[in-house]
């Protein structure tokens, strides 16, 4: 198979990867912006004094100190920090942090390999339109 036909092969593997990866990542940020903004403005939101029922909760979660209900403005507080995890709280956050880094190195190389054939493609275009006598042999990329 040609070296280009890997390459883009190769490129189309790469930016698959990219868009999964940032799209799962992507919803931990919504999450992230979501219960940032409700915090920001829980006072004129009314949320100091909203409760929600312990019944709605995980079972682990906050289980030494259940009254029932939980104050809204906790909840969103341990939500955005990832500590209504629990344990799993830090893993998801390595997790999500490690999702990012793979997204962005294969958007990268994905763009890298993209530039490249691109140059093969002009390089080649070039050469199919110098009259015959003019056109040397294609060199490999």
């Amino acid at each position: 198979m040609s070296n280009m036909a890997t390459l883009c092969r190769r490129r189309d593997w790469l930016y698959r990867v990219h868009v999964v990866t940032g799209l799962a990542a992507a919803v931990w940020f919504l999450l992230m912006a979501l219960t940032g903004v409700l915090m920001n403005h829980q006072e004129s939101l009314g949320l100091l004094d909203a409760e929600i029922s312990d019944r709605y909760l995980p079972d682990y979660y906050r289980a030494d100190t259940r009254t029932g209900a939980t104050r809204l403005n906790i909840l969103l507080t341990d939500l955005h920090s990832g500590r209504i995890l629990g344990s799993r709280g830090n893993l998801v956050g390595d997790l999500i942090a490690l999702l990012l880094i793979i997204s962005l190195a294969s958007g990268v190389a994905s763009h890298r390999i993209k530039k490249r054939v691109q140059a093969v493609n002009l390089k080649e275009a070039v050469r199919a339109s110098a009259p015959p006598e003019r056109q040397a042999p294609l060199e490999r990329a």
